[in-house]
């Protein structure tokens, strides 16, 4: 789904689909428009997210990044994961 980076200027679906996981992580949410366009907002959320998946902090939303977060969603028990980590459409149950 997603190019093997998306960077400053990316454009379109994926951009999109960026935009809304840095929203649900709580990565910059309060700047971010959802707007399929990758900006100075998405980059800041970026970056924080690297920082926080303690993974290189580079902007680009790349294989590393996504690997991390993909990472930490599989190894934490879901009831102790915080909901920031969590993907949108996820099939975790509300609540649980």
């Amino acid at each position: 789904m997603f190019p093997d980076c998306l960077r400053l200027g990316s454009r379109g679906a994926p951009v999109v689909m960026l935009q809304l996981i840095l929203v649900a992580h709580k990565c910059n949410e309060q700047r971010i428009v959802v707007d399929g366009e990758f900006g100075r907002e998405t980059l800041d959320g970026v970056k924080s997210l690297q920082v926080d998946l303690e993974v290189p902090v580079n902007g680009c939303f790349d294989l590393e990044t996504r690997s991390a977060l993909a990472e930490l969603r599989d190894t934490i028990p879901l009831g102790e994961l915080p909901a920031r980590f969590l993907l949108p459409n996820s099939r975790v149950p509300v609540g649980a």
